[in-house]
């Protein structure tokens, strides 16, 4: 005789929500746990006032934007970065952490990782929110509102996404990033290696300073159309730039297409 099983699903007390929202030409989308109240007194309590908090359950809360945005008065790169934030009475600190390898505060916390700090009030509402909850506010075309609304605080952080100056980008032409994509394909694909050769020029010449990585591209185009020597001064140019940036990888890149090369020209 066989006996059924009942098979009941764990259930998490601080399930995971991601949001999504385009606004304007840029994507941003919030990862995070959604802790509940459970009857506890969550602000100057449980999360404690002028202490830093991960700003949610389970792990750090997390953010991405697909562009470059503006958070107060700080330009922040696109890229994912951690929610920390500094709960107080009337005024929240907000950070946004590069380093998202943490599952609680960093620790030590490390200045250098903040790419963006803003201080903002926060307001009483009379809607109690029984989860964490982020939203994306009162958007337009060149602004939003990222909103946090737990128990009956809410905080609003204010976003610009500039969208007038990336049509004004895109209206202008290709950047220095849009030409080193197209002779990366040239190159990886084997697709017009002469035009991949004055699309990585370009890409150096429109870049706000020279970069290893463009350098050395071009080195790679260089040799794939056998002018090696071209090449390996090329290549020595690249080595220069990444130690002084410096980079490691870079660098390890550099002397290998130099050595790549030198036997290259001895055969």
């Amino acid at each position: 005789m066989f006996q059924a099983e009942a098979q009941i699903p764990y259930l998490h007390l601080s399930p995971i929500q991601k949001l999504e929202q385009r606004v304007g030409m840029t994507d941003i989308s919030i990862e995070y746990s959604r802790p509940h109240m459970r009857g506890r007194t969550i602000f100057g309590d449980l999360v404690p006032f002028d202490s830093l908090w991960r700003t949610g359950a389970n792990r750090n809360s997390k953010i991405t934007f697909s562009k470059p945005v503006t958070i107060g008065d700080e330009k922040v790169g696109s890229g994912t970065y951690a929610i920390i934030t500094r709960p107080g009475v009337s005024k929240w600190e907000i950070f946004f952490y590069k380093d998202l390898t943490h599952w609680e505060v960093p620790s030590p916390w490390d200045e250098k990782q903040i790419a963006a700090q803003v201080s903002v009030p926060s307001t009483q509402t009379d809607r109690t929110a029984q989860r964490l909850t982020f939203s994306i506010d009162d958007f337009t075309d060149d602004e939003a509102i990222l909103a946090l609304h737990w128990e009956n605080t809410r905080v609003a952080i204010p976003i610009n996404v500039n969208t007038n100056g990336g049509i004004r980008s895109v209206l202008a032409g290709p950047s220095a990033a849009d030409y080193y994509r197209a002779a990366l394909y040239a190159l990886t694909w084997e697709k017009g290696i002469e035009d991949g050769l004055i699309w990585a020029q370009k890409a150096i010449d429109l870049g706000e300073k020279k970069e290893y990585w463009r350098v050395n591209l071009k080195a790679k185009i260089l040799a794939k159309l056998g002018r090696y020597k071209e090449a390996l001064v090329t290549a020595n140019e690249g080595l220069v730039l990444a130690k002084a940036r410096p980079s490691e990888y870079g660098t390890k890149e550099a002397q290998s297409l130099i050595e790549e090369y030198e036997k290259a020209l001895n055969r």
